[in-house]
């Protein structure tokens, strides 16, 4: 019983450690944004194929299936069907606010591009969301 609150924390800790490195090695290294000029256009279809795969293997999305959607099945009716529906509407769900977010993040990073390629505050900001993050996670409570 002890071996997984244990492996949570070493998890954890080696999380938060790589965090604050990777927030410590943005602001020691010479790290540059890249124009909006030069970068390329993304292959669309490897970039959905990523974007799939990452969503199959995402634990959450299984444990939400097994956790959150049984109580809305009915054992009386074709639980097949039932789980199907949810599903399908799970998913246009989730396609309409994965747009959505896709759409204002690229709004943003296109804005940041303009305004901030030479500047060290985006730089700052970077390495401070990383510290940030990994000493939250560091110090946060288990309950």
């Amino acid at each position: 019983m002890l071996a997984v609150p244990t492996a949570y924390d070493i998890i954890r800790y080696l999380g938060a450690a790589y965090l604050v490195y990777l927030g410590i090695k943005v602001l020691l290294t010479g790290y540059k944004l890249e124009s909006a000029q030069n970068s390329n256009k993304p292959n669309l279809k490897k970039v959905f194929f990523q974007g799939m795969l990452t969503n199959v293997l995402n634990p959450k999305v299984a444990l939400f299936f097994l956790a959150f959607l049984p109580q809305f099945i009915s054992p009386s009716e074709n639980i097949t069907q039932q789980l199907l529906f949810l599903g399908v509407v799970f998913n246009i769900n989730g396609t309409i606010v994965n747009i959505i977010v896709a759409l204002f993040a690229d709004k943003i990073g296109k804005y940041l591009k303009l305004k901030l390629t030479n500047s060290g505050i985006l730089k700052w900001i970077s390495a401070s969301i990383f510290i940030g993050l990994g000493l939250r996670l560091a110090f946060l409570e288990r309950k």
